[in-house]
């Protein structure tokens, strides 16, 4: 049986609509690489798309848009006065029709007030930014962070994308633009219309030349950046699910490793929600060790939020604070229940509480418009914050262990190593704990903290031990690490004092331990 939107079988007049698609159980599930999963879910896309596209190809009325393998969706236009939407009900694999009318609306409060480089970066002093670049060197090296939002100002002196030259051999590999029906926009090249991406960009990559290191508003400022364009051209701080669905499989293909979306639901409606818009497209990214990054919303805490990036269970949601660790204060905090959904996976708690965590989401030092430099408030920019933190973890990983470090464990670290201030209690809201590490719905798990999070990741991905000859730890052998799945050797390792420590695991794999004497 088909589900439909709560208004769609009230629509009158021509409206573009997102319909979704049953997918097998076999297409579930992760593939030895990313290209294997994108290749199975074209083919996927392929079987489950063509009873429509015959449909569509005999019946007035209905005309298809795009069609898109990220999250099994083909976006219509459906004339409501001429097509009677009960025949979907015949045609195999149609699952669920929402309406889309563009209820997208970036989560900013305020554009940005002035600021000058030259200042220490409050916002990534307070998340352990330059403790970790000291300790660890890593800064976004290796890793490819996504931004879907409204374009970005290439002549910006303190930006670079991933490529904006159209002699690089890569282009356009850090940019392309969407319309609002989802169709990528042929030979389009880097621009704006909106301050926003220009803004969300700085927290994760702003880096004025000549500056001090703790000048940098970028968390991750040798990260490959790229951005997608895809906002309403009239509107421009709106956009449509089946432009943001567009967006996030061309992130997906592109090789993303984190994608940042700091977008709400504009229309903030009541549940249920629709969980089919972006369930598969966030549970496929995961499978392709990709992250979806949201913000968390500006409606308070117990607002409503709609259908969002920040709102699914299986992606990232952040929520902002103030400089002094204070609640920014309309950052969105609530608890979301099985019943806020139409339909509900059995993977995920009966319930869950959005934010996830918590970084600096007022005044937050950026990048601006006409190659400047200010401040801007709103979960916006506490998203690419986090997203950042997720870059340097990855970045550490690829660089030093030459390993990736897996996206849950990282999630992981990051949530359990998370601050609250001092003086919190969560007495005057809904619920949780005032314990860091533990949800409640102002901060989430608290603030990050990165430093803290690779600690807590190294020893999640680490085996150690001694070396015992005759009771006294010996240095006088070798240790291998085979991998117990593939029976690969991991690596060889020599001991210090006796101790050695592997890393460039995940918390699930397992391996076997052999020492070997040296000859003398």
């Amino acid at each position: 049986m088909v589900s439909y939107s709560p208004t769609l079988l009230e629509e009158h007049g021509e409206k573009r609509a997102i319909i979704n698609f049953d997918r097998p159980d076999e297409y579930y599930g992760p593939c030895e690489t990313r290209s294997e999963k994108i290749a199975e879910l074209k083919e996927c896309c392929n079987s489950t798309h063509a009873p429509l596209k015959d449909f569509i190809s005999s019946t007035a009325g209905i005309e298809l848009l795009s069609d898109h393998w990220a999250g099994s969706t083909a976006t219509v236009r459906i004339d409501f006065n001429t097509f009677d939407v009960d025949d979907l009900e015949d045609v195999d694999y149609v699952k669920s029709v929402v309406v889309d009318d563009g209820t997208l609306k970036i989560n900013s409060d305020d554009g940005a007030d002035t600021y000058l480089p030259g200042d220490v970066d409050w916002s990534l002093e307070q998340t352990q930014v330059h403790e970790f670049w000291t300790e660890y060197g890593a800064r976004g090296e290796n890793v490819k962070v996504a931004v879907t939002d409204t374009g970005i100002d290439p002549d910006h002196e303190a930006l670079e994308l991933y490529t904006d030259d159209p002699d690089d051999e890569t282009y356009p590999g850090g940019w392309a633009e969407f319309d609002l029906d989802g169709n990528e926009i042929e030979d389009s090249e880097p621009w704006y219309d909106f301050w926003h991406g220009i803004e969300v960009s700085g927290p994760i990559k702003g880096k004025p030349p000549e500056s001090a290191d703790e000048e940098y508003m970028g968390v991750a400022p040798e990260c490959d950046l790229m951005m997608v364009k895809m906002n309403d051209p009239d509107e421009t701080d709106t956009t449509t699910h089946s432009a943001m669905i567009a967006a996030l499989e061309w992130c997906l293909e592109n090789g993303a490793d984190i994608i940042n979306s700091s977008w709400g639901n504009y229309a903030r409606q009541s549940p249920p929600y629709e969980l089919d818009l972006y369930y598969d497209i966030f549970q496929d990214a995961l499978d392709m060790n990709c992250i979806s990054v949201g913000s968390s919303g500006n409606t308070d805490e117990g607002g409503e939020i709609g259908p969002a990036p920040g709102s699914y269970y299986n992606a990232i949601s952040v929520g902002g604070v103030e400089e002094s660790g204070e609640m920014y204060g309309s950052s969105t905090g609530r608890t979301i229940e099985e019943s806020d959904w139409d339909e509900y996976p059995d993977e995920w708690p009966d319930e869950y509480i959005i934010p996830d965590i918590t970084a600096g989401g007022r005044n937050v030092p950026t990048t601006t418009e006409d190659d400047e430099y200010g401040t801007a408030s709103g979960t916006s920019f506490a998203a690419p914050i986090v997203t950042g933190h997720i870059a340097l973890l990855l970045s550490y990983s690829r660089t030093q262990t030459e390993s990736d470090a897996d996206i849950n464990d990282i999630i992981s670290a990051l949530k359990g190593t998370a601050w609250k201030p001092d003086d919190w209690s969560d007495d005057d809201f809904e619920d949780g704990s005032e314990e860091a590490g533990e949800h409640d719905t102002r901060y989430g798990c608290g603030i990050a903290k990165v430093l803290d999070a690779q600690e807590k990741l190294r020893d999640m991905r680490s085996i150690t031990g001694e070396v015992i000859f005759n009771s006294i730890p010996t240095n006088d052998a070798k240790v291998y690490v085979i991998d117990r799945n593939s029976n690969d050797l991991a690596g060889v390792l020599e001991p210090s004092e006796g101790e050695f420590r592997y890393e460039g695991g995940s918390s699930d794999d397992s391996y076997h331990i052999g020492v070997v004497a040296d000859d003398d």
